[in-house]
């Protein structure tokens, strides 16, 4: 997991989950594809439930937890967002 100084992007609108299309989200670490399969968080579930290609999609996507407008938390992949995350090194780990 990678840290992410606080980034404000815009989920695009063709996500429907949960009303989330459209709304902010302030981006706070990346994930890898294995911590948002294998993370006991509610988060990483709804992602999974939402995105179940996630098993299929190519492990060079970008992962992201985040906090919405709605004050929950929720996992986004790049390709929800309407532009992208700066890239960082600063490693951590844990959710």
């Amino acid at each position: 997991m990678i840290i992410i100084p606080m980034v404000t992007r815009t989920v695009k609108k063709s996500v429907k989950y949960r009303d989330l299309g459209g709304k902010s989200i302030v981006i706070d670490r990346e994930l890898t594809r294995e911590d948002v399969i294998t993370t006991e968080n509610w988060a990483c579930w709804n992602f999974c439930d939402r995105r179940p290609d996630i098993k299929d999609v190519c492990v060079r996507k970008r992962y992201f937890y985040g906090h919405a407008e709605d004050g929950l938390g929720y996992v986004v992949c790049e390709d929800e967002l309407e532009s992208e995350v700066p890239k960082t090194k600063e490693n951590a780990s844990g959710l």
